[in-house]
């Protein structure tokens, strides 16, 4: 438990920000207008409702995207075929118009085993031990297995932010996605922000 005191209101708000940390400024642009809807099919659909903002002369400060950007639900993943473009696009949009963009993550990282589907964001969870576990753990007894939980991508596992490098691989993944857009992501919507079956 903490007790601040002070002078003043303004020495409590300081005293306590020396014990949290100093708020973050919300940047400008993120006050402004926004769009975001699921059903996207490709980076033409995309383009064509920012068009159709520029066209009706409506304000737009950023544009999101649902996970139909990604390759079969896969984290950190971009489906190429459809949206492998989309980077560029959003680069030049952004260079052009000052859109910012922002795509949607989600907790549950897609659980492929190895011998179905070759997907590095999970063999790096697993390699580096940052996913949840469940089972018994005591000081005579330690059955874990990595906790499945369901979500967009099916089987799914969930970050420990607990674990020793969760904080590094999840990090590593989201500069990963960044240059995969052409570095067009200005922020990240965590969707589904928690170990969920759904």
């Amino acid at each position: 438990m903490y007790f601040f005191t002070g002078a003043n209101p303004n020495a409590v708000t300081q005293a306590y920000h020396k014990i949290v940390g100093l708020p973050v400024v919300t940047p400008q642009w993120a006050l402004g207008w926004h769009q975001s809807q699921w059903g996207y099919e490709n980076t033409a659909a995309v383009k064509k409702v920012a068009d159709g903002f520029f066209e009706h002369n409506l304000p737009l400060e950023c544009l999101w995207t649902d996970i139909d950007y990604m390759q079969d639900y896969k984290d950190f993943e971009v489906d190429q075929k459809n949206f492998g473009d989309l980077g560029a696009y959003l680069k030049d949009l952004k260079t052009t118009n000052h859109i910012k963009y922002i795509p949607v993550v989600d907790s549950g990282v897609a659980q492929r085993l190895p011998v179905v589907d070759q997907y590095s964001p999970y063999n790096d969870g697993v390699d580096k031990d940052v996913f949840i576990k469940s089972g018994v753990s005591n000081w005579y007894n330690e059955k874990l297995r990595l906790f499945t939980g369901q979500q967009w991508a099916g089987d799914a596992a969930f970050v420990d932010w607990l674990s020793i490098g969760a904080e590094e691989y999840w990090s590593q993944q989201l500069s990963n996605l960044d240059l995969n857009m052409s570095q067009a992501i200005d922020g990240i919507w965590l969707n589904s922000n928690e170990a969920t079956n759904q």
